[in-house]
């Protein structure tokens, strides 16, 4: 048996001082804006089901990942399907913009546009979401009772917060769920996300698994003071990254966008891919894309794009893509 417990703290001081003045904001999300990590699916391989394939391509607004799945076995089976969201921790963004263009407010807690098709057919998903108080303790509970969103980034949390009654604020202060920042409130929760679903895998045969989100990408310009440390993160040619600052001194900005995938999420649990493939995709000849990832040549399936294929290959633990337009 599991219990809970719940231990209700007494409003002290401090929480009462700052229940008198302050007021609720939210982070804008105005430029710069920095970029919450995803990965792949997550699924166990049970000695039964061979991942003959891995293709990954990455874009600035959208990642793509197609898995050919082959049961192995002469008998039917059935495993479970998981997606990791990117975690929202809100302390460890502290007050940064997060700009998350494929938010719904229908669907708020699909808040990257899943998808997920299994032989061209789409995948029934559940969600199961999380809130944590300092990243370990589940406060889900008290936010759902508050009818507020998960999602720490709601554009209508200010509004549902200012309307708590000051006992209510002073008991999400208590838990560390919001903090108080220049006399207003702010989210100070983790948000952990989980979309998932039971795939059944015909004996002996092969599926394919396509799986699409859109990156919560960082966004910034290119600038003399960033030139250094953008080059050496993203590896950016000493040719390129002075010409970057040379058209950034004019007086058109040089917009830059960057991208952090998770290629390791899930890999151990699906065990060995005999060929990996992945390919990193810009929209245009203008965009361009730069990495420190080894091993990635041109190829011609669009412009621009570079793409890298092994056999019995696995993902790196990361891959850190800067795009420039």
């Amino acid at each position: 048996m599991i219990r809970r417990i719940t231990k209700r703290a007494g409003v002290h001081g401090a929480i009462a001082a700052a229940l008198a003045f302050a007021t609720v904001s939210i982070a804008s999300t105005a430029e710069p804006t920095t970029e919450v990590p995803a990965g792949g699916l997550v699924y166990a391989g049970q000695q039964s089901l061979i991942t003959s394939r891995e293709d990954v391509v990455l874009a600035v607004d959208r990642v793509g990942i197609t898995y050919t799945v082959q049961n192995a076995t002469p008998e039917p089976r059935t495993a479970m399907m998981a997606f990791a969201l990117p975690e929202l921790d809100m302390m460890a963004l502290d007050g940064a913009s997060v700009d998350n263009p494929a938010f719904d407010p229908a669907n708020a807690a699909n808040f990257v546009g899943f998808s997920a098709l299994v032989d061209g057919q789409p995948a029934e998903t559940y969600v199961e979401s999380r809130a944590l108080s300092l990243g370990l303790v589940d406060a889900t509970r008290p936010l759902r009772d508050l009818a507020l969103p998960l999602y720490p980034l709601h554009p209508d949390l200010g509004a549902l917060l200012a309307a708590l009654p000051a006992t209510a604020k002073a008991d999400l202060l208590a838990r560390s769920l919001i903090r108080v920042v220049d006399g207003k409130f702010e989210p100070q929760w983790t948000l952990k996300t989980t979309l998932f679903w039971q795939q059944p895998f015909a004996a002996g045969q092969t599926h394919a698994i396509v799986i699409a989100y859109r990156p919560i990408a960082g966004a910034g310009t290119w600038t003399a003071e960033t030139s250094a440390q953008w080059t050496q993160r993203y590896c950016v040619p000493a040719a390129v990254a002075a010409d970057l600052s040379r058209r950034a001194s004019g007086t058109e900005p040089v917009a830059v966008k960057w991208v952090h995938y998770l290629a390791s999420a899930g890999a151990a649990a699906r065990g060995a891919v005999t060929v990996y493939r992945f390919a990193i995709e810009t929209a245009s000849t203008r965009q361009q894309a730069y990495t420190c990832r080894a091993g990635l040549a041109a190829t011609s399936s669009s412009a621009g794009a570079r793409e890298q294929s092994q056999s019995d290959g696995s993902p790196d633990d990361e891959v850190q893509v800067l795009f420039v337009h």
